[in-house]
């Protein structure tokens, strides 16, 4: 577990490689990010393992379906790491 965990770390640094610590402050709290890095390597490995007993017809749609996964989840986890820089409030009451 912690090897595939180590994968999905390095894939997220490699697509935020100046995104570290928060990155591991996100894989550390947030089960939604954690899952993106999982997925993100997912994805990866399905567009790596294209070519093998595909037709080229079907290779070059399941390429451009993994190419939009990868896309969609990487804007995913940058929305997430912009989001991890906001400072909540404390509630309290509002002055008039």
């Amino acid at each position: 577990m912690h090897d595939r965990r180590s994968r999905e770390i390095a894939a997220a640094l490699d697509r935020f490689p100046n995104q570290a610590e928060k990155i591991n402050r996100l894989v550390e709290r947030d089960e939604d990010f954690r899952d993106m890095c999982e997925e993100l390597v997912a994805a990866q490995d399905a567009l790596a393992r294209l070519g093998d007993a595909e037709t080229m017809m079907d290779e070059t749609a399941r390429r451009a379906e993994c190419e939009g996964w990868i896309r969609r989840l990487a804007d995913e986890m940058d929305a997430a790491l912009r989001v991890s820089e906001v400072i909540p409030l404390p509630f309290g009451r509002r002055r008039s």
